[in-house]
């Protein structure tokens, strides 16, 4: 089952504190690590078209996990 997080849906952000931006290139520096396993994993080709079915199942921006 998908769930999406209410965050992700909001409309207005919240405020943002001064830390923000380093935890979001931490989080972005793990994301890219874990979608890089996912080549080995999956092959290029089918990490191509995950991406392109991301794409159409969340055309308006990113798909976030909701852990």
């Amino acid at each position: 089952m998908i769930t999406v997080s209410p965050a992700a849906t909001r409309s207005v952000r919240p405020a943002h504190s001064s830390r923000e931006p380093a935890c979001t290139r931490a989080a972005e520096e793990v994301a890219a690590e874990v979608v890089g396993e996912w080549g080995g994993v999956l092959g290029a080709a089918e990490v191509r078209a995950l991406w392109a079915a991301s794409a159409r199942i969340a055309p308006q921006g990113p798909i976030r996990p909701a852990w």
